[in-house]
């Protein structure tokens, strides 16, 4: 995890919001590899969730039993939603505009979540959500 010969298999969010990446190392081009791990604890220089400054947006119930909310100051005309899984899997989305959005968690497992919001086509952030 650190030269060009580095490949990540697998990463898991863990249920304390840390992410771990495994993977292979290689020792050199043309022989053995090495099995590696890496947690990634968030906090300056390191890999986390950037999140939008105080009074943006608030994002409620969290957690949630059957649906989340998203409320923004003001009005934003194009708002799109992803939820992933601890595996990064996409499984639910949702699009809305306007001061509030919701987005309905029927179906869903019991766990910890990763929101993707993308405001006006660019603005990008990630939030924790967990359902319950």
């Amino acid at each position: 995890m650190g030269s060009n010969d580095d490949d990540a298999e697998a990463a898991v969010i863990q249920p304390n919001g840390r992410l771990v990446i495994v993977g292979q190392t290689y020792e050199n081009s043309f022989s053995s590899n090495v099995i590696t791990a890496g947690r990634f604890l968030g906090g300056q220089g390191t890999i986390g969730f950037e999140e939008f400054e105080d009074g943006n947006f608030a994002l409620y119930p969290n957690p949630a039993k059957e649906f989340i909310q998203l409320e923004f100051e003001e009005n934003v005309k194009d708002v799109k939603l992803k939820l992933m899984d601890q595996q990064g899997r996409v499984v639910m989305k949702s699009i809305g505009s306007g001061y509030d959005v919701r987005m309905e968690l029927s179906g869903l497992s019991k766990g910890l979540y990763v929101l993707q919001v993308t405001m006006d086509g660019d603005r990008e952030v990630f939030r924790k959500a967990m359902v319950e």
